[in-house]
């Protein structure tokens, strides 16, 4: 997993095992940031951005996910592909809500 680093230094395992490669791109008041690359993708490989946080202080994360679902179809807003709710290497449990643009 080069260049990734999650919320807390610790890398989650369904990135690890999913989306392949990813690099960290930023960290905000309640979420880190990250980009995925998923190489098996057809017909290239497509570029996700992910936002973790630990599940337990992932409120806001959830409404951001909640804000995106109701303006989906909006060509100026970016997609919502869900979340997943994983542990990482330390098995602490990490919310993480997939973004496309």
């Amino acid at each position: 997993m080069d260049a990734y680093i999650g919320y807390h230094g610790r890398i989650p395992k369904s990135i690890q095992d999913g989306l392949g490669e990813t690099l960290a791109i930023g960290r905000g008041s309640y979420s880190a940031v990250h980009l995925a690359f998923r190489r098996r993708s057809y017909p290239s490989p497509t570029i996700h951005a992910v936002k973790s946080a630990p599940l337990s202080s992932a409120s806001l994360l959830q409404r951001e996910e909640a804000i995106l679902t109701e303006l989906h179809g909006c060509p100026q807003i970016i997609s919502c592909f869900g979340h997943d709710i994983t542990t990482d290497t330390a098995g602490d449990l990490l919310y993480m809500l997939v973004l496309y643009n």
